[in-house]
């Protein structure tokens, strides 16, 4: 996963958790800690409402090829957290195409 500054970070933490109805985080905003955050989110969909998970997913733009690959090769109990770094590196990639374009 590629470094990310802090205001890359802040708008990654805002249109994710808009996306997922999660409370921004705050205090200490850091990569990790957005990927335990919403690896918590993830695990609830995964466990609870399966379909709405792969709408948000469809709606962030993840790859179905992707999800597909993490779903069926990735551990019972890495799943949530694999699928939450590659939300957050396709939200990066999309920061980083919004910048490049409106420079």
């Amino acid at each position: 996963m590629k470094k990310i500054n802090d205001t890359d970070l802040t708008l990654c933490n805002q249109f994710i958790c808009e996306r997922f109805e999660l409370e921004p985080l705050e205090n200490e905003l850091s990569e990790s800690e957005l990927i335990r955050h919403l690896s918590k989110a993830i695990r609830f969909y995964l466990d609870k409402d399966f379909n709405k998970l792969l709408n948000i997913l469809y709606r962030i733009d993840v790859k179905e090829t992707d999800i597909k690959q993490i779903l069926t090769a990735s551990p019972p109990n890495e799943i949530a957290e694999t699928l939450a770094v590659t939300v957050i590196d396709r939200e990066k990639q999309k920061i980083q195409t919004r910048k490049k374009y409106r420079d």
